[in-house]
This record gives structure tokens, C-alpha cells and sequence, in this order.
């Protein structure tokens, strides 16, 4: 019985890996039909969709995801360097940097006992 399970693992952790994987392809495909649409549009849409993907499919940290989308648009050129950071310097952005430190600070523990 106990290789039986193993068996039943692995062929999970092989499915585990296939969907996102076959996801991505997905994406690809559908984003290269569109036609009347320029390559910027393009990549930005191809950059979005895997973006979905791997939060919604992997255990990687949603921060590193964010992270190398972004830098993935200023690396194709999508997005201008300039503008990037421009965003960074809005006040509600590190609002909510802030908000994101606070709660994993926090952790599972009530408000109340971190008070006491």
C-alpha cells in the first residue's frame, strides 16, 4: 500500500507542475491570435496572464511574482523605466507597503495581545 501512495504523490506533484505550465502555453496561444494588436499590448497581456498563473498556481511568494513582472515590462520595454518608478513615489503606495509591513508583523496573533 505504502508504494501505492507514493505513486498517487508523485503523479500529483507532476500534475501540480503541468497545469500552470500548460496554463502559460494557453496564454501564449491566445494572445498571439489577436491580431489588430501591437506587440507592446501584445507582451503586456502575455506578462499579465503568467503573472495570474503564478499566483494563482505556484507557492511562490506573491512579493517575488510582483517584482519580476514588473521588472519584466521595463525589461521588454513596455513599460519606461521613468514610469515605474514614478508609480513608487505615490503616497497610497507605501500607504499600502506600509499596511502589507504592519500585517506580517502582526502574524496570527490578535490585535489585543499586541497591546499587552
Amino acid at each position: 500500500m505504502n508504494s501505492i501512495d507514493s505513486n498517487i504523490f508523485q503523479y500529483r506533484n507532476r500534475l501540480k507542475l503541468l497545469f500552470p505550465f500548460l496554463g502559460v502555453i494557453g496564454v501564449a496561444i491566445g494572445v498571439s491570435l489577436i491580431a489588430d494588436l501591437a506587440i507592446a499590448g501584445r507582451l503586456s497581456l502575455l506578462i499579465f496572464g503568467i503573472t495570474v498563473i503564478t499566483w494563482t498556481s505556484t507557492q511562490l511568494k506573491v512579493s517575488y511574482v510582483a517584482i519580476f513582472a514588473a521588472l519584466t515590462l521595463v525589461v521588454t520595454g513596455v513599460l519606461p523605466q521613468a514610469q515605474m518608478f514614478a508609480s513608487l513615489g505615490d503616497r497610497i503606495v507605501w500607504l499600502m507597503i506600509g499596511a502589507f509591513i504592519l500585517g506580517a508583523c502582526r502574524g496570527d496573533k490578535p490585535p489585543i495581545k499586541l497591546i499587552e
